[in-house]
């Protein structure tokens, strides 16, 4: 439990001011990704926070996306989605002449998960050197996913720094109710 939360909150915006001009997120609709947002639009502007919904499906794009939308909006931060089906079914047809069968469902998973990131960071170097500035992805990762590997390498693990890294997922709530 969060005992100092202005505290924490003054904390986590400063590493982030120190650390960047502008700020990557991916925007799943969840918790970590919401709360994510909002620390960064607290510690540099809703100007420089930048949101990506990455959705596989239509699926996503009706649950997820239909979440992250609503949240951007509500932050006022730029958001985009961009469909990651083309790219991915590419690999996973490619995987499939070379190994001659079918990925798993977790290989599949993963490969989503890998795909999301290598867009964000191409979106993030397009908009660092567009605008002259320190642009970084921000990863929404939290301790309890960390603690039971709910992550994938290469994927959602990767980011350029982890605002809420050390926290539990209870904590990313507490602090969700705050705001």
């Amino acid at each position: 439990m969060i005992k100092d939360i202005p505290g924490l909150i003054e904390n986590v915006t400063k590493e982030l001011k120190n650390f960047s001009d502008i700020a990557v997120v991916g925007m799943s609709g969840g918790a970590d990704s919401t709360l994510v947002a909002t620390l960064c639009k607290l510690a540099l502007g809703e100007e420089n926070v930048y949101g990506y919904g990455l959705p596989y499906n239509y699926i996503d794009v009706l649950t997820f996306n239909t979440n992250s939308r609503a949240v951007a909006e509500k932050l006022g931060i730029h958001y985009s989605d961009i469909r990651i089906q083309e790219p991915v079914d590419k690999l996973a047809v490619t995987f499939f002449d070379e190994v001659g069968t079918f990925m798993s469902p977790l290989n599949l998973g993963n490969l989503k998960s890998r795909m999301r990131t290598n867009m964000l960071y191409a979106f993030n170097a397009y908009l660092g050197e567009a605008n002259g500035v320190r642009s970084r992805v921000i990863g929404t990762g939290n301790l309890s996913e960390d603690y039971i590997g709910y992550d994938t390498k290469g994927g959602d693990a990767l980011a350029d720094i982890f605002p809420i890294g050390t926290l539990f997922k209870s904590e990313v709530y507490q602090l969700l109710d705050y705001f």
